[in-house]
């Protein structure tokens, strides 16, 4: 176990040997934004299972609010063109 991290680590599945990607639901393993999670990996094969991984920590975020839509500028649009204005979504 790494310095500073207690705890259990919890499986959260084994993949087929074809897979060269590895995506972790966050709703399937119930991770809650504003948590800190921890991660590390085991490679098994038929010779056997490898150590673990240095520990990896993650920080999950809530996705960022969506934009108001889109406003036509009447001013700056003309007969051949339309200009349009929106709000930039702030960086969480």
């Amino acid at each position: 176990m790494q310095e500073g991290v207690l705890g259990q680590f919890t499986e959260v599945g084994v993949y087929q040997q074809d897979q060269l990607e590895v995506t972790l639901d966050a709703a399937t393993y119930n991770l809650v934004a504003g948590e800190r999670y921890f991660f590390n990996y085991k490679l098994r094969n038929e010779e056997g299972e490898s150590p673990s991984s240095d520990i990896t920590e993650i920080a999950l975020a809530d996705y960022p609010s969506a934009p108001l839509a889109p406003v036509k500028d009447n001013t700056l649009s003309s007969f051949t063109s339309i200009h349009l204005n929106w709000n930039v979504v702030s960086d969480t």
